[in-house]
């Protein structure tokens, strides 16, 4: 079940990720595009993804990856139009927040 948080007229959902907007911010950064089929497994492999939206346009995105022991925050886009405006700080604090989530740290 996606999980939001708003934060003034944004609103950050988790797992809701999808393939065009992932590659619409892609793009939006000048970062290169994958197939699709690369694409849908990147994303359906994901731990978790974040994802940034304002007036239902994705504006901001991260995903949490890893294999078990490591885990990397990977993919943080917030689109040119909202940079140096602290969405990207917050999408940074956001993705550790779903780390905390959806890990389980031994005691």
């Amino acid at each position: 079940m996606p999980q939001e948080l708003n934060t003034k007229n944004i609103v950050y959902q988790k797992n809701t990720l999808c393939y065009e907007d992932y590659c619409l911010l892609r793009k939006s950064a000048g970062w290169s595009l994958f197939s699709r089929e690369q694409t849908m497994m990147a994303l359906t492999r994901s731990i978790c993804t974040v994802t940034a939206s304002e007036n239902g346009q994705a504006v901001g995105m991260g995903r949490l990856t890893g294999d078990g022991i490591y885990l990397m925050i990977t993919d943080v886009v917030v689109s040119p139009a909202f940079q140096k405006k602290g969405k990207n700080h917050f999408m940074k604090n956001w993705d550790l927040r779903l780390f905390q989530m959806t890990t389980a740290v031994p005691a």
